[in-house]
């Protein structure tokens, strides 16, 4: 039914009262042309004249002044005046101003960005960001601000009477040209009182009784239902919420978290700092006796040294980033959250672990070059949490593997887990996509952030098995892609060793660093569920386990199967050339067969009665060849690298092979011969014997090892000892009886009676 173009209109939405209503302070349902209240009370209704400017976003207006701005700001640096300074308090209205209206993202545009006079020419390097923001506000500031350019054109002063104040003798009602913008809907008048004060400390020039009832253009109907409900659901999101503060940082607040409404910015507040690494981190270093001046050749050494053994297996830094945020850190004085002196040492402690442990030239005494450069790292790093970047995550996770190495297990398990927890702290799990699509974060950022998430969950992950401590993280709120799965265009680069020690020093071959991390995050995420319920957990009945465990094996399969050309080995070819990082994730796959069949060698610990599945002689099978596969990769290593270039966790999977085959040898396995079984067996010793130079803890797992073959042995020697015994009994009673026994014996009866036999 049409309708009738004569009735009463009605909004749904009521956003200005009539002049009538609003007077009388009386609740306008807006209905044009004469609204009920009006009608009732028998009196004209009118409304407003002009558009109510509430109704539009203030983007325009923003835009405008920032154009302005942009011109301004122009003529600033070519002139190269140096604009006053402002006071904190105009700074601080002018962050949370530009905040709340999301200013930042105006950078994609081309407009003023924070950055727009680090590139400028200006007399005074010194120039401080609170300056640069003074300048916007002086500018603001300027009713006619055509008028003022001859004042700035022949460098005179900006004089104070066109300060923030001279604002208020605005007319707030007018139209800026192009735009639609009510500035008292966004300004907090009466919160920044103490900014509109005289300078010269008189009573303030402002009052607040000057200005119109705010009441006058509140929503007339802020009781409807629908606006009502907009607001419980900020409150009932389930989901946590992002933000990039206004210093560039990234805050991750919980669905649970007071601070997670969507589109509400958490009040700012100065985080109470009383050290910096930049003016207290010598002084704790001299302290504890560590702060002696590194060498810049040892240094460099030790950093090529690193990032050619260690960091492909990690995949936890850019280098070209890092060096950058380095020079940046040192030269210029600016603090970047890609670089910190913790995450230097912390990498000079790994590279030095390639090395002898006592420099000629530089001497550490007592301490080893490695601890000397780990303990420099954790005394940083106590400094650095209070304020903690994205470099801290990455010194976390290199300082695990230091600790560990040196046999401090309890150190370098907490500090993966730090290292993890820090990167959900720093929303480093999220995907950052929509970020960089609005010019708020670059690709790059976003690339190296998501990178050290999926290094800290492998190392977290792999110490978690190692050590005997299942992973319990929960992964379900992960969004961040996995490295190999970014936007940015791939370059192909390659891989030389440094520093070789073998005949290939000079083999250059493709990188796979991206494809090798990608991978070993999959290993990780198939042996997960099984980490936490068959290992630990004796509530789950024989048989559900057994289910569990065949997907996992067969996932485990898929992906060996599935693994590209490049990541794929011939073990029976030793002199193809490999990649170090492509041989360590081969025996990761070998290591994690092995911790899926482990459990089920035993005949009556884990399996199902009645039998179900392929039973122990095939969990023996799998896991006795899957430790001859990790020796013929490390003789493989062996001939390419030599073994003190191999990764830590080399030292873990060598040491379970190495059990395995000790007990495949004492049993006498049929499956291998015993020729083979031991030529692998000596190449896991040797691998452990010189992997103890350089790590405490393949000391600790030779002379484990050691110890076990010895008690394992003496056992198998009794029993068989045992069995002779045996053996020679029955021949005895056969050379007595050499007719054999007569069942037809009868024994004498008295003897019988007599208790006899």
């Amino acid at each position: 039914m049409p309708r009738d173009p004569a009735a009463p209109k009605s909004r749904r939405h009521v956003t200005t009262a009539c002049i009538p209503c609003r007077k009388s302070k009386v609740k306008c349902d807006g209905v044009t042309p004469l609204c009920g209240p009006c009608r009732q009370s028998n009196r004209q209704c009118r409304y407003q004249t002009g558009e109510d400017k509430r109704k539009v976003s203030p983007r325009a207006a923003v835009d405008l002044l920032l154009a302005r701005v942009d011109e301004l700001t122009r003529f600033i640096r070519d002139n190269h005046l140096v604009p006053p300074a402002a006071s904190e308090e105009t700074v601080s209205v002018l962050s949370k101003l530009g905040h709340n209206l999301d200013v930042d993202g105006h950078e994609q545009n081309g407009r003023l960005s924070p950055n727009s006079f680090d590139n400028a020419p200006l007399k005074d390097s010194s120039y401080s960001s609170h300056q640069k923001q003074s300048a916007v506000a002086q500018m603001i500031a300027l009713p006619n601000a055509e008028s003022r350019h001859s004042d700035v054109a022949t460098g005179t002063e900006v004089q104070q009477e066109y300060s923030f104040v001279q604002t208020l003798d605005w007319d707030w009602s007018q139209d800026l040209p192009g735009c639609d913008l009510d500035v008292t809907n966004f300004w907090d008048f009466e919160l920044n009182q103490g900014l509109l004060s005289n300078p010269d400390g008189a009573q303030p020039i402002f009052d607040a009784s000057m200005l119109p009832d705010p009441s006058d253009h509140q929503i007339s109907d802020s009781s409807d239902e629908e606006d009502m409900e907009a607001l419980v659901d900020q409150i009932s999101y389930r989901v946590g919420s992002l933000k990039i503060e206004p210093d560039g940082q990234t805050r991750y607040y919980g669905p649970t978290s007071n601070y997670s409404m969507k589109d509400v910015s958490a009040p700012e507040g100065q985080v109470t700092i009383n050290r910096t690494v930049r003016r207290d981190g010598q002084a704790a270093l001299n302290s504890l006796g560590l702060g002696r001046q590194v060498p810049p050749e040892i240094e460099k050494h030790l950093i090529e040294l690193y990032f050619c053994w260690q960091e492909p297996s990690i995949n936890g830094i850019d280098r070209s980033l890092y060096e950058s945020a380095q020079t940046a850190w040192i030269e210029k004085e600016e603090d970047t959250p890609h670089y910190s002196e913790s995450l230097k040492n912390a990498i000079c402690a790994l590279g030095a672990n390639f090395e002898i442990h006592y420099h000629p030239s530089f001497v550490t005494f007592p301490r080893c070059l490695p601890d000397f450069f780990g303990d420099r790292a954790k005394a940083l790093l106590d400094i650095e949490q209070d304020n903690p970047t994205v470099a801290t995550v990455q010194a976390l996770v290199l300082l695990s593997v230091h600790e560990i190495g040196c046999r401090r297990d309890a150190r370098g398990f907490l500090l993966s887990g730090s290292a993890l927890r820090l990167a959900f702290h720093l929303a480093l799990h999220i995907d950052m996509a929509p970020f960089v699509e609005k010019g708020l974060m670059k690709k790059e950022e976003a690339e190296i952030r998501r990178k050290v998430f999926w290094s800290a969950y492998v190392a977290d992950h792999s110490w978690g098995f190692s050590l005997g401590r299942p992973f319990r993280t929960n992964m379900e709120d992960v969004t961040a892609a996995k490295p190999g799965e970014s936007e940015l265009p791939k370059t192909v680069a390659f891989w030389t060793p440094y520093a070789s020690q073998t005949k290939r020093a000079d083999v250059e071959l493709p990188d796979t660093r991206d494809q090798v991390s990608q991978r070993h995050i999959a290993l990780c995420e198939i042996m997960a569920p099984l980490g936490n319920v068959l290992y630990g957990n004796a509530k789950i009945p024989h048989e559900t386990l057994q289910e569990l465990n065949t997907t996992t094996v067969g996932e485990l399969w898929t992906w060996f199967q599935d693994l590209p050309t490049p990541l794929q080995i011939d073990l029976d070819n030793p002199d193809k050339s490999y990649l170090p990082h492509v041989l360590l994730l081969q025996m990761h796959y070998y290591q994690n067969m092995i911790y899926a069949h482990r459990p089920w060698m035993s005949r009556t610990l884990t399996q199902p009665s009645p039998q179900q599945g392929p039973g122990r002689n095939h969990a023996r099978m799998v896991c006795v060849e899957s430790a001859a596969c990790i020796g013929k990769i490390l003789v493989i290593f062996e001939r390419q690298y030599s073994f003190n270039r191999m990764h830590l966790h080399a030292v873990s999977i060598t040491c379970s092979a190495a059990m395995l085959l000790i007990l495949a040898c004492v049993t006498r396995y049929p499956g291998l011969p015993k020729a083979d079984i031991d030529n692998h067996l000596g190449s896991c010793f040797r691998a452990l014997e010189a992997f103890s130079p350089f790590w405490n803890t393949a000391k600790r797992a030779r002379e484990f090892l050691t110890a076990l073959q010895r008690k394992w042995v003496k056992k198998e020697r009794q029993q068989e000892r045992k069995r002779m015994r045996e053996e020679e009994a029955r021949e005895d009673v056969r050379a007595k009886r050499p007719g054999g026994v007569d069942e037809n014996l009868e024994w004498p009866a008295a003897a019988t009676e007599a208790g006899g036999y």
